[in-house]
């Protein structure tokens, strides 16, 4: 594995490298943001107003994302870091995919 890494990185000029440096790091952004938007998904069901969670959103109780009164004054702070980490992991995934892309044609 690491020989065929080695060669990968010796055939790449100082351009390729650049730009596969960037690709990893905003993997690895991707990754982070990803786990973000799990943890918050899953405590947000957990910071709604009592009785908020009644009929249909039974179902699927992540469905008060998009009710804000349903939501305590945490539960809102919850909501703007699950949309800022799920913006974030759109943006990391849309960078790698256009370094990636970069790299394998410098």
């Amino acid at each position: 594995m690491v020989d065929e890494l080695t060669a990968v990185f010796s055939k790449l000029d100082v351009l390729g490298q650049i730009l596969l440096g960037g690709f990893l790091i905003s993997c690895v952004i991707g990754f982070f943001a990803w786990c973000a938007v799990m943890m918050t998904a899953t405590l947000l069901p957990f910071n709604t107003v009592p009785g908020a969670i009644r009929g249909w959103l039974r179902l699927n109780p992540l469905n008060v994302i998009f009710y804000g009164d349903l939501l305590t004054p945490r539960g809102l702070a919850l909501r703007r870091w699950l949309l800022r980490a799920v913006l974030i992991f759109f943006g990391a995934l849309a960078l790698g995919a256009a370094l990636g892309a970069a790299a394998l044609h410098a």
